[in-house]
């Protein structure tokens, strides 16, 4: 009877003990998988890290750069100028080769702005392509002082421009003068030749070039 009380005492022991290594070699194994998991969560935090911050530099590095080449090139002291049909300009960026004039053909980039709020209201620099325009008539497609204010700049001139009502958008802002900034990206004079096809596909390969340019 001894024997046989002891015997189960034995047996209760030994399943105790069993249960106690499988606790501990289970939580030694969570311990292990949390570390595991840990260190290579620390890594990888490392690494993006490092990636972000050296990628942050090499923005910083092209912002600083640009606002050097701006600054060399912008004009932000130059006095406004009056048209005759009340619209105030002043050149911010200087031009260079050839000046517009009344016939030509002419590529523009140009962006609109509340006087108010300054909130942009059309651009079309988030495109590829300029827009074309024939400086002097007005054909409907854009603001009517954009074909007249591009008369006089040179290529790659930037234009800002206070427009008054009648001459922007009269029926959506009757009361509010308009801030536009033109660039003028390339001129064709009225009495050169038609464009060719391989003049057509060489001036969208530099658009291109441009474009990709200032996205880097």
């Amino acid at each position: 009877m001894v024997n046989f009380i002891g015997y189960i005492f034995f047996k209760l022991y030994e399943k105790k003990k069993i249960s106690l290594l499988k606790f501990y070699f289970r939580n030694k194994k969570n311990i292990f998988n949390g570390f595991h998991k840990f260190f290579f969560i620390s890594l990888n935090s490392y690494f993006i890290k490092k990636l972000l911050f050296s990628k942050n530099i090499n923005i910083f590095h092209l912002e600083e750069k640009r606002s050097t080449y701006l600054e060399k090139k912008y004009r932000s002291d130059t006095p406004y100028l009056k048209t005759e049909s009340g619209i105030l300009y002043k050149d911010i960026i200087d031009g260079e080769d050839i000046t517009v004039e009344k016939g030509d053909i002419v590529y523009i980039h140009y962006q609109g702005k509340t006087t108010n709020d300054f909130r942009i209201i059309e651009s079309t620099f988030k495109s590829i392509f300029p827009v074309k325009i024939t400086a002097g008539f007005y054909d409907q497609k854009h603001i009517r002082a954009i074909y007249e204010i591009v008369i006089g700049m040179k290529k790659n001139t930037r234009r800002q421009c206070i427009i008054p009502p009648h001459l922007a958008y009269p029926y959506h802002f009757p009361n509010q003068p308009l801030i536009y900034e033109i660039d003028v990206v390339k001129i064709i004079k009225k009495n050169s030749q038609k464009e060719t096809f391989l003049q057509k596909m060489k001036m969208k390969i530099e658009n291109i070039k441009i474009a990709i340019s200032e996205y880097f």
